[in-house]
């Protein structure tokens, strides 16, 4: 409220004894100092299933009532290369699963009760946490079997089309030319996180209702931030700036290279400037808009994508390669699916046409991405009436 996921990196290689493993222990207490330094991080126990390399570099929250349970799928999918909080349904361990920025949070539907509704407001009112996906489970079908259990090889495979945007963006943002994409596609927190290990600087711009953010990050740092907003004509720079940004529910994002940051008011690490930042933001009881605060179902996903792909050859993209906008230009009320890119964004030699603006034809399948014969409804998540 978002290490990045590094999708490209599949599989596992074995490891062999290293030095330490080969030393004969000279007290017992040596012993066990061997033994926790031959304990390899992310090192499989068996055989790893191609489909579990989903999880590598996955952010992911397990909120379940099983403590034990939790604990054991937190291990699994740690073994496998995610980074795990586990959840209790009361808030206990909320601060481990903020920092994360998560991409997906499983639940374990079971003996939730009322319970489900509750933990159901704490993920929509939380900015850290309400981008994240959520997919349900039977915690009583989890088995011993670690990384060949049935049930977690079912959520590797509802995982995957969940966290593909993720992907996509970060390799995008590698590139030299600029992008723009929505903002309800990942949520500000989840888009910072996409891009942070994206080498050199990259300026985010966030335009939508009036309102201008702008962040530079360089090297997984973010280096600056400005928000701006016209009526009532309101400035924040640094972390209040961020804060704001972080707030944000819709708008086009504006993604692109620079060769140098011109906002320098922050200087931390991304996850670090997302925590100083929320963490004196009011935390919402209740979801406070049905459209910017969740994450996309599946049916609305499956229309924008429609959408997009008949209109793409109708719809202008209007970029700046460098250069402020001016936030007096950015028309009121605008709604980035019906829209162009703001006007803000003067057009210049290398703009993009909006066709190009997230092109997924050759990293993704629409009919691929957005099955659902096989995975969770969103709207599903958290039923917890069986």
């Amino acid at each position: 409220m978002m290490s990045i996921l590094r999708l490209a990196r599949g599989g596992f290689v074995g490891y062999g004894p290293g030095p330490a493993e080969t030393q004969t222990p000279r007290s017992p207490r040596a012993h066990v100092t061997v033994a926790r330094q031959s304990e390899v991080p992310h090192r499989p126990s068996a055989v790893i299933l191609p489909e579990m390399g989903v999880f590598r570099g996955l952010r992911a929250v397990v909120a379940m009532e099983d403590r034990p349970a939790a604990r054991r799928l937190r291990r699994t999918l740690e073994q496998v290369g995610a980074q795990v909080a586990v959840l209790d349904p009361d808030g206990t361990g909320l601060a481990e699963a903020e920092r994360l920025d998560p991409q997906v949070v499983y639940v374990g539907a079971d003996h939730l009760r009322g319970r489900g509704i509750a933990l159901g407001k704490l993920l929509q009112g939380n900015p850290r946490l309400r981008w994240a996906h959520v997919l349900r489970f039977s915690s009583k079908q989890l088995t011993v079997d670690g990384t060949r259990d049935p049930t977690l090889l079912r959520l590797a495979v509802e995982t995957k089309p969940r966290i593909l945007m993720d992907g996509i963006v970060a390799e995008r943002a590698q590139r030299e030319a600029p992008f723009v994409i929505e903002l309800s596609r990942l949520g500000p927190g989840r888009l910072l996180r996409a891009i942070e290990g994206v080498p050199g600087v990259v300026r985010v711009t966030i335009c939508a209702d009036r309102t201008l953010a702008q962040l530079d990050l360089a090297n997984g740092i973010v280096v600056g931030a400005l928000w701006k907003e016209v009526d009532p004509k309101v400035t924040h720079e640094g972390i209040p700036a961020l804060a704001a940004a972080v707030l944000q529910e819709h708008g086009d994002v504006r993604i692109e290279r620079r060769e140098r940051a011109t906002l320098e008011n922050i200087g931390t690490a991304v996850p670090d400037a997302l925590w100083e930042a929320c963490a004196n933001l009011p935390i919402a009881q209740e979801p406070l808009h049905t459209g910017g605060f969740r994450p996309l179902t599946e049916e609305e996903a499956k229309r924008i994508l429609n959408a997009e792909g008949k209109d793409s050859t109708e719809r202008i993209g209007r970029t700046e390669v460098s250069g402020t906008p001016s936030v007096s230009s950015v028309p009121a009320g605008l709604l980035a699916d019906a829209l162009p890119i703001p006007v803000a964004f003067e057009e210049s030699d290398e703009a993009l046409d909006a066709s190009e603006t997230l092109d997924t034809s050759e990293t993704l399948d629409a009919s691929e991405t957005l099955d659902t014969s096989e995975t969770l409804d969103a709207s599903e998540a958290l039923d917890t009436s069986e």
